[in-house]
């Protein structure tokens, strides 16, 4: 996974390669307490668009799972007020 802050540097994040299987095309974003939101993507070994989001809660080494109403591919993502995420648009195995 790779990652950028606000002045546009990237990194990769060897500490978020706990995702269950391999996707393309996730969004999301992290909160203000530093906990990491990765939401929907792409499987494609298994031609299957992904309805989860998987939150790394900061200096944990657990991963949870959380389910969204509904499959997303190529969404956009945006963390809001609150420590909330909004995601809107993309793809949907179901359109």
């Amino acid at each position: 996974m790779i990652a950028f802050d606000q002045n546009g540097e990237d990194w990769e994040c060897d500490s978020y390669s706990k995702l269950p299987m391999n996707l393309g095309g996730a969004t999301g974003g992290t909160l203000d307490d530093g906990t990491v939101i990765v939401c929907g993507g792409y499987q494609g070994f298994v031609n299957w668009f992904e309805n989860k989001c998987y939150v790394f809660p900061p200096d944990d080494v657990n991963v949870i799972d959380l389910p969204m109403t509904i499959q997303r591919y190529i969404a956009s993502s945006i963390v809001m007020k609150g420590n909330s995420l909004l995601i809107t648009g993309g793809y949907s195995s179901v359109e």
